[in-house]
């Protein structure tokens, strides 16, 4: 597998040196897929998948039963895409066995398939590749080498956990970047929240990795006026001004469990129900009780 996917990777950059596309197709379930040397090619390559089913594009058995024959393909071409984004199979039929004779059979394109890839092979439109994001190593580096740059956080701010840069000698041997490396990489400042600095400079410790990006929500947050009786929605927030790289890790706790029913759960629901109330979320003053808004309840009411 290594001496092929070195052979495709040469065949591959000429083509694509020459205007040219790539496309890769194996079945979905072919563990070729999950080999070193094929990531790698599909990573460098930037490729793209696309699954397809074999009988949403034609492929039958020879007495006409459908096959499905789930396959995928890698590609850096647009229009292959979009060909067969939407080729999967709809379960609106049975599926025949694909053995013995089919076997051959349906290793061979149906007409219907080449004809999608013979229109999109005819007017390919490449994806654009992305550049690869600098390492922290080549960021540091970068940061070393600038000229007349302010790279650094100021002294009165600690390091951000786990980001410190290391003393000693530089962290990357032999010629040393160009300093314009920082201006198409970017440096530190340029992604503060990033790099869990606070980019005012201020003294008082790093306020951690979202430690700004928190301070600034919290801030935009109490600036919100309350809502008027004319109109009870309250305004949009500020766009940040700066950008910010945020994630957010959930797990979703059943109803009826034991765990939905323990006492840090209804806490936390308690606590969640209070800083919405505090918040003016609800206009509580309008909330009736069904009854009250129904009317008095006789005898023979449901």
């Amino acid at each position: 597998m290594a001496l092929l996917i070195a052979n495709l990777r040469i065949l591959a950059r000429v083509v694509r040196d020459g205007g040219g596309t790539i496309s890769f197709e194996w079945p979905r379930a072919c563990t070729l897929w999950q080999e070193p040397e094929v990531k790698a090619f599909i990573t460098e390559f930037q490729l793209k998948k696309v699954d397809f089913d074999g009988c949403a594009v034609g492929l039958v058995r020879t007495s006409g039963e459908p096959l499905l024959k789930p396959c995928l393909i890698h590609t850096d071409t647009l229009s292959v895409l979009r060909a067969l984004i939407d080729k999967r199979c709809k379960k609106e039929h049975s599926h025949g066995i694909v053995a013995g004779r089919e076997t051959a059979r349906s290793a061979s394109y149906p007409p219907e398939l080449c004809v999608l890839l013979h229109e999109a092979f005819t007017k390919p439109e490449r994806i654009p590749t992305m550049n690869t994001p600098a390492t922290f190593q080549e960021l540091a580096a970068s940061a070393r080498t600038a000229d007349g740059q302010e790279t650094h956080a100021p002294p009165s701010i600690a390091p951000p956990p786990g980001l410190t840069l290391p003393a000693g000698p530089p962290l990357i041997l032999g010629p040393r970047p160009d300093p314009s490396f920082a201006t198409v990489w970017g440096t530190p400042l340029s992604n503060p929240t990033l790099f869990g600095i606070d980019p005012t400079g201020e003294t008082g410790g790093s306020a951690g990795v979202d430690g700004h990006a928190a301070a600034e929500a919290s801030t935009t947050l109490r600036n919100i006026p309350t809502p008027s009786a004319s109109d009870p929605h309250r305004p949009k927030s500020k766009r940040p001004e700066m950008p910010l790289w945020c994630g957010l890790l959930t797990r979703v706790i059943k109803a009826g469990t034991e765990e939905f029913k323990s006492a840090p759960c209804n806490a936390a629901q308690e606590a969640e129900r209070a800083k919405l109330e505090q918040q003016e979320t609800w206009d509580l003053t309008t909330v009736h009780c069904p009854r009250v808004v129904r009317g008095p309840i006789g005898p023979g009411t449901p």
